[in-house]
């Protein structure tokens, strides 16, 4: 062993703060240089890692020196190794994971600590030098991690673990698919990290996302601190309809439902489908409008058994299957080709003949809605422009028109945008070919912009125009 690289190795193993980073700075030169030469300096390093930093632990350590001085260079060299001579790098890394396997929890858990204070990770899945010696020793790490979880609390060794592999590795390593097979093993121990990132995770890199998604829904009752994180975000995953196959999903979780106490499917139900938390729509607005949502929450009450939830959620499923107060008539219309056209003509019938009733009523309709069903946006509100479009015609009402106003005045255009001032284009008809479904129209006044509208078919019939 060289002269220098023995006195780097006295100086990380000094029981000295100050001498410990200076051997720390000068690892890095040290490795670069002598390669596997190096390594007694190496191996040094990792007892310097397991040697606790006066006041270290607190949010400002006010003693000097820091240990945020000691992390910089020492994965500097680290680094370094990772990057130099293979086999340099291969013992040193399989060294610190002996260390880190034989140490108690508390030295391990600080090993770890020290390990993922690289200043140049980040668990974003953007890997780092250390990932290539992470994947040749992926189901030692992985088997660590699965047996710490079982018997201690995420703040230890587990959830250290877990953020050094995530660091190291890449999205795209394999690792990261043997990693999120372990989350229901994970998530009772609070050890996966934040909900959504997780999830992502699993619907990403599972060799199978939705038996992933499914067994991490099954742990939901078992989870720890973050269970109303996973509820929350698992939730927003089951009303939307455009990440998820949600039927094949509730095939998937049926086997993990059926195996739950009633406890655990009453807690489920609770807080994933009819908690509130943050997510929007509601759970009634999203069973009524999207049929494939409904499949977890059909799932659950096949299941035959008994729980408040339950009941509950049966109710809030048979609310969303009836029919809406504000639902147009039945029937079936004429075809209009121009929807605009349509309006007119509607606007006629309802609000100036009163042939089509009940009047519609936009503040009504609008009631007949859960919270946050209905968008509050500018311009036209989608769901009344539906109900319109629904609305059928028949010939006989149709029969009945005998002069039109296209008037930027009319009362439909305000039901249908709260906010018309009657200055925009968007409700102007642009052909009025439809004239050919009201057989006894005679006059027809147009207030609203025609002048890209075909007016050919009001003159074909010799109807009296009026344009303004």
């Amino acid at each position: 062993m060289s002269s220098r690289v023995a006195a780097t190795a006295a100086q990380l193993r000094s029981a000295e703060p100050a001498t410990r980073i200076a051997g720390a700075r000068a690892l890095a030169d040290l490795v670069r240089c002598y390669g596997l030469d190096a390594l007694p300096a190496l191996l040094a390093s990792i007892d310097a890692a397991a040697i606790e930093f006066p006041g270290e632990g607190k949010f400002r350590p006010t003693e000097e020196p820091r240990p945020y001085a000691f992390y910089e260079p020492l994965h500097e060299g680290w680094r370094a190794a990772a990057k130099g001579d293979a086999e340099a790098a291969h013992e040193w890394y399989t060294a610190l994971l002996d260390r880190i396997e034989a140490a108690d929890p508390k030295t391990g858990a600080r090993l770890l600590h020290v390990l993922t204070q690289d200043p140049w990770a980040s668990p974003k899945g953007a890997g780092s030098p250390y990932g290539p010696l992470l994947a040749a020793n992926a189901t030692r790490v992985l088997g660590l991690l699965a047996g710490w979880t079982e018997a201690e609390q995420p703040a230890g060794r587990p959830g250290r673990l877990l953020l050094a592999i995530r660091q190291q590795a890449t999205r795209q390593d394999p690792i990261m698919a043997e990693l999120v097979q372990l989350g229901p093993v994970l998530l009772p121990a609070d050890a996966t990290g934040g909900a959504g990132d997780w999830i992502d995770l699993v619907l990403e890199r599972h060799p199978d996302p939705l038996e992933g998604l499914a067994a991490l829904l099954s742990a939901v009752p078992y989870a720890g601190p973050r269970r109303r994180d996973y509820a929350e975000t698992l939730r927003g995953l089951l009303v939307t309809t455009d990440r998820v196959d949600l039927p094949d999903l509730a095939v998937r979780l049926r086997p993990y439902a059926e195996r739950w106490t009633d406890d655990q499917l009453e807690l489920v139900v609770r807080e994933v489908l009819l908690g509130t938390g943050k997510a929007r729509p509601s759970l009634p607005v999203v069973l009524r409008r999207a049929p494939d949502t409904r499949a977890v929450p059909e799932m659950l009450l096949d299941l035959g058994r008994s729980t408040p939830a339950l009941a509950e959620l049966s109710v809030v499923l048979a609310d969303a299957l009836a029919p809406r107060p504000a639902e147009p008539r039945a029937g079936t219309g004429v075809v209009f080709a121009d929807e605009n056209f349509k309006l007119v003509v509607i606007n006629q019938l309802m609000y100036e003949q009163s042939v089509l009733t009940p009047k519609f009523d936009r503040d009504a309709f609008i009631d007949s809605f859960d919270d946050h069903e209905i968008e509050d946006t500018n311009g036209p509100t989608e769901e009344v422009l539906d109900y319109f479009r629904a609305l059928p015609l028949t010939p006989e009402d149709l029969a009945q028109v005998v002069e039109l106003d296209v008037d930027p005045c009319a009362d439909i255009w305000s039901q249908i945008d709260e906010g018309w001032g009657g200055e925009e284009d968007y409700f102007a008809p642009t052909t009025y070919v439809d004239v050919a479904h009201l057989p006894n129209l005679r006059k027809i006044a147009i207030d609203m912009d025609a002048e890209e509208a075909d007016l050919s078919a009001l003159y074909a019939r010799g109807i009296e125009v009026e344009v303004d």
